[in-house]
């Protein structure tokens, strides 16, 4: 984003819009207008005549349609980058939340995170807070506006087995047994499967799976909640998922830490 990292950049689309805006006789306007002496505006008018952006006419300062669709460019660029930015920041002023006991309208509500909800308890001192904007029996969902502070709570484990086979022979590739105790070592709360063989291998165990449909994105959702989860699938599967992981981490300043476990 060269707006941002350059300040002659920068300088110069601010020149453009006041001499847009108010099409100045006088450099000190621009001047007390950007911020910078007026011998720094004659030198950026200049270059700015030089790269053909603007012309003097009658004494006056105008923007050439050079000088329009450049500015108009940049600022696109910005506007991009920034809602882009504002997107990822999660940025939110209201919520719902389930009720952790029976809440008053206009009630000060402290906001928790358990078992992967969000949940709103009244008069509890919290590291994020809020208003609640009408009344709520305990469990019920409520929404909750004035927000302050973030929600305290930590992404969950995420342990993924990766299960090799063939085609022809599937789920009897898979060595259940040393499936079983790995299960058996790992404290997860909710089990994935990403096929039909991870289903029959889970299956055979007498382990109810928690996902069977769109495994990879429940998982990643479960855990960015604080749950922990673990997720059987093909390596083929397993490929994606890591790659699904390394996308959110790398826009996230909160990154999942997953451990593959193999058979």
């Amino acid at each position: 984003m060269r707006v941002l990292r350059e300040k002659s950049l920068a300088t110069k689309l601010l020149l453009l819009l006041e001499i847009l805006s108010r099409k100045p006789a006088k450099l000190t306007y621009l001047a007390d207008a950007v911020g910078i002496t007026p011998q720094a505006v004659s030198d950026y008018i200049k270059r700015l005549i030089q790269e053909g952006f603007v012309v003097q006419k009658e004494g006056r300062y105008y923007v050439t349609k050079e000088g329009v669709d450049f500015v108009h460019s940049n600022l696109l660029e910005l506007k991009r980058f920034t809602e882009e930015r504002i997107r990822h920041l999660n940025i939110i002023d209201r919520c719902l939340a389930l009720a952790g006991g029976d809440v008053k309208k206009s009630e000060r509500v402290g906001l928790f995170m358990k078992k992967g909800y969000l949940i709103a308890f009244p008069r509890k001192k919290s590291s994020s807070t809020g208003v609640a904007l009408r009344d709520a029996r305990i469990g019920e969902d409520v929404p909750v506006g004035d927000l302050e502070g973030i929600v305290r709570h930590c992404l969950g484990d995420f342990y993924v087995i990766p299960l090799s086979y063939s085609i022809e022979r599937g789920s009897r590739d898979v060595p259940v047994d040393k499936v079983e105790r790995l299960l058996n070592k790992i404290k997860y709360d909710v089990l994935a499967v990403g096929d039909v063989v991870a289903l029959s291998v889970v299956k055979r165990l007498r382990r109810k799976p928690d996902f069977e449909f769109a495994p990879m994105e429940s998982s990643l959702d479960a855990v960015k909640r604080g749950l922990s989860v673990c997720f059987l699938g093909s390596t083929e599967q397993v490929e994606k998922l890591i790659s699904l992981v390394n996308k959110f981490n790398d826009s996230s300043p909160d990154k999942i830490v997953y451990m593959v476990k193999n058979i």
